[in-house]
Protein backbone atom coordinates (compact mmCIF):
# COMPACT_ATOMS: atom_id res chain seq x y z
CA UNK A 1 0.00 0.00 0.00
CA UNK A 2 2.14 2.36 0.97
CA UNK A 3 4.74 1.62 -1.84
CA UNK A 4 1.25 2.68 -4.74
CA UNK A 5 1.10 6.13 -2.42
CA UNK A 6 5.06 6.67 -3.35
CA UNK A 7 4.33 6.12 -6.72
CA UNK A 8 1.21 7.70 -6.91
CA UNK A 9 3.06 10.76 -5.28
CA UNK A 10 5.37 10.84 -7.84
CA UNK A 11 3.31 10.80 -10.50
CA UNK A 12 1.74 13.96 -9.35
CA UNK A 13 4.90 15.10 -8.85
CA UNK A 14 6.61 14.25 -12.17
CA UNK A 15 3.03 15.64 -13.54
CA UNK A 16 3.55 19.26 -11.46
CA UNK A 17 7.19 19.44 -13.11
CA UNK A 18 6.22 18.57 -16.37
CA UNK A 19 3.81 20.98 -16.45
CA UNK A 20 6.62 23.39 -14.67
CA UNK A 21 9.11 22.97 -17.25
CA UNK A 22 6.01 23.56 -19.78
CA UNK A 23 6.23 26.98 -18.34
CA UNK A 24 9.73 27.64 -18.45
CA UNK A 25 10.08 25.85 -22.13
CA UNK A 26 7.10 28.80 -22.93
CA UNK A 27 8.71 31.67 -21.59
CA UNK A 28 12.41 30.59 -23.00
CA UNK A 29 10.61 30.02 -26.40
CA UNK A 30 9.10 33.70 -25.93
CA UNK A 31 12.64 35.21 -24.46
CA UNK A 32 14.12 33.56 -27.77
CA UNK A 33 11.79 34.58 -30.39
CA UNK A 34 12.59 38.08 -28.85
CA UNK A 35 16.15 38.33 -28.99
CA UNK A 36 16.12 36.36 -32.62
CA UNK A 37 14.50 39.84 -33.65
CA UNK A 38 17.21 42.20 -31.94
CA UNK A 39 20.66 41.10 -32.54
CA UNK A 40 22.75 43.73 -33.62
CA UNK A 41 26.32 42.79 -33.90
CA UNK A 42 28.49 41.75 -37.18
CA UNK A 43 27.67 38.33 -35.98
CA UNK A 44 24.11 38.88 -36.85
CA UNK A 45 23.36 36.12 -39.66
CA UNK A 46 25.24 33.39 -37.44
CA UNK A 47 23.22 34.20 -34.22
CA UNK A 48 20.05 34.85 -36.01
CA UNK A 49 20.08 31.08 -37.88
CA UNK A 50 21.11 29.63 -34.16
CA UNK A 51 18.51 31.88 -32.14
CA UNK A 52 16.11 30.41 -34.83
CA UNK A 53 16.71 26.99 -34.37
CA UNK A 54 16.43 27.32 -30.68
CA UNK A 55 12.99 28.84 -30.64
CA UNK A 56 12.64 25.82 -33.57
CA UNK A 57 12.82 22.94 -31.33
CA UNK A 58 11.31 24.56 -28.23
CA UNK A 59 8.37 24.98 -30.22
CA UNK A 60 8.65 21.42 -31.27
CA UNK A 61 9.50 20.40 -27.24
CA UNK A 62 6.48 22.39 -26.05
CA UNK A 63 3.87 20.26 -28.27
CA UNK A 64 5.62 16.85 -27.65
CA UNK A 65 5.45 18.00 -23.54
CA UNK A 66 1.94 18.54 -23.64
CA UNK A 67 0.83 15.67 -25.85
CA UNK A 68 3.02 13.71 -23.26
CA UNK A 69 1.14 15.46 -19.79
CA UNK A 70 -2.18 14.84 -21.83
CA UNK A 71 -1.05 11.02 -22.14
CA UNK A 72 -0.70 10.76 -18.88
CA UNK A 73 -3.91 11.77 -18.03
CA UNK A 74 -3.66 15.27 -17.00
CA UNK A 75 -4.05 18.65 -18.45
CA UNK A 76 -1.27 20.83 -19.58
CA UNK A 77 -1.30 24.33 -18.29
CA UNK A 78 -1.81 26.96 -20.24
CA UNK A 79 -2.40 31.00 -20.21
CA UNK A 80 -0.12 33.47 -19.95
CA UNK A 81 -0.69 34.28 -16.43
CA UNK A 82 -0.95 31.26 -14.77
CA UNK A 83 2.62 30.18 -16.74
CA UNK A 84 4.36 32.66 -14.77
CA UNK A 85 3.01 31.91 -11.62
CA UNK A 86 5.28 28.81 -12.00
CA UNK A 87 8.01 29.50 -14.24
CA UNK A 88 11.54 29.79 -13.03
CA UNK A 89 12.56 31.24 -16.36
CA UNK A 90 12.60 35.58 -16.23
CA UNK A 91 11.46 37.85 -18.84
CA UNK A 92 13.00 41.17 -18.16
CA UNK A 93 14.46 43.65 -20.17
CA UNK A 94 16.27 42.87 -23.03
CA UNK A 95 20.51 42.31 -23.15
CA UNK A 96 22.04 44.91 -24.58
CA UNK A 97 24.62 42.57 -26.30
CA UNK A 98 24.66 39.37 -27.92
CA UNK A 99 27.50 38.32 -25.51
CA UNK A 100 24.37 38.86 -22.74
CA UNK A 101 21.84 37.00 -24.33
CA UNK A 102 24.53 33.93 -24.98
CA UNK A 103 25.05 33.85 -21.21
CA UNK A 104 21.07 34.55 -20.50
CA UNK A 105 20.33 31.53 -22.53
CA UNK A 106 23.01 29.66 -20.84
CA UNK A 107 21.80 30.63 -17.66
CA UNK A 108 17.86 29.38 -18.70
CA UNK A 109 19.21 26.38 -20.15
CA UNK A 110 20.57 25.78 -16.30
CA UNK A 111 16.92 26.33 -15.04
CA UNK A 112 15.66 23.77 -17.67
CA UNK A 113 18.37 21.30 -17.27
CA UNK A 114 17.45 21.30 -13.37
CA UNK A 115 13.92 20.91 -14.01
CA UNK A 116 14.48 18.01 -16.92
CA UNK A 117 17.14 16.07 -14.80
CA UNK A 118 14.50 16.41 -11.46
CA UNK A 119 11.45 15.01 -13.83
CA UNK A 120 13.90 12.12 -14.86
CA UNK A 121 14.76 11.06 -11.63
CA UNK A 122 10.98 10.83 -10.71
CA UNK A 123 10.44 8.83 -14.09
CA UNK A 124 13.23 6.28 -13.41
CA UNK A 125 11.69 5.62 -9.74
CA UNK A 126 7.95 5.28 -11.15
CA UNK A 127 9.19 3.58 -14.47
CA UNK A 128 7.67 6.01 -16.55
CA UNK A 129 10.12 4.93 -19.74
CA UNK A 130 8.13 6.71 -22.58
CA UNK A 131 8.54 10.31 -20.33
CA UNK A 132 12.15 9.60 -19.46
CA UNK A 133 13.18 9.29 -22.97
CA UNK A 134 11.02 12.29 -24.00
CA UNK A 135 12.63 14.40 -21.10
CA UNK A 136 16.23 13.03 -22.13
CA UNK A 137 16.23 13.72 -25.46
CA UNK A 138 15.81 17.53 -24.26
CA UNK A 139 18.62 17.34 -21.72
CA UNK A 140 20.86 16.01 -24.72
CA UNK A 141 19.69 18.98 -26.85
CA UNK A 142 20.09 21.53 -24.31
CA UNK A 143 23.70 20.35 -23.45
CA UNK A 144 24.39 20.52 -26.54
CA UNK A 145 23.01 24.00 -27.67
CA UNK A 146 24.60 25.05 -24.65
CA UNK A 147 28.25 23.96 -25.37
CA UNK A 148 27.87 25.56 -28.71
CA UNK A 149 27.14 28.43 -27.46
CA UNK A 150 29.60 29.18 -24.91
CA UNK A 151 32.51 27.98 -27.48
CA UNK A 152 30.87 30.36 -29.53
CA UNK A 153 30.64 33.68 -27.64
CA UNK A 154 34.78 32.62 -26.65
CA UNK A 155 35.31 33.61 -30.27
CA UNK A 156 37.49 36.29 -30.78
CA UNK A 157 35.80 39.63 -32.71
CA UNK A 158 38.77 39.27 -35.31
CA UNK A 159 37.28 35.71 -36.07
CA UNK A 160 33.47 36.53 -36.05
CA UNK A 161 34.03 38.98 -38.44
CA UNK A 162 36.08 36.73 -40.67
CA UNK A 163 33.02 34.31 -40.40
CA UNK A 164 30.60 36.85 -40.58
CA UNK A 165 31.96 38.01 -44.17
CA UNK A 166 32.60 34.56 -45.26
CA UNK A 167 28.77 33.55 -44.38
CA UNK A 168 27.43 36.54 -46.42
CA UNK A 169 28.88 36.02 -49.84
CA UNK A 170 27.28 32.18 -49.79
Amino acid sequence: MNHLIINNNLRISTIWECNALLADYQMYYQKIRDFHRYIGSIKQNELHDRFEQLYTNAKTNIDSLAERITDIQDEPISGYRELKKITSIERGLLPQTDEEMIKEIIRDHAVLLDRMKSIRNNTTITGDEETKDLIQSYINEIKKSSVTLATWSKRPKMHLETVSLNFNKK
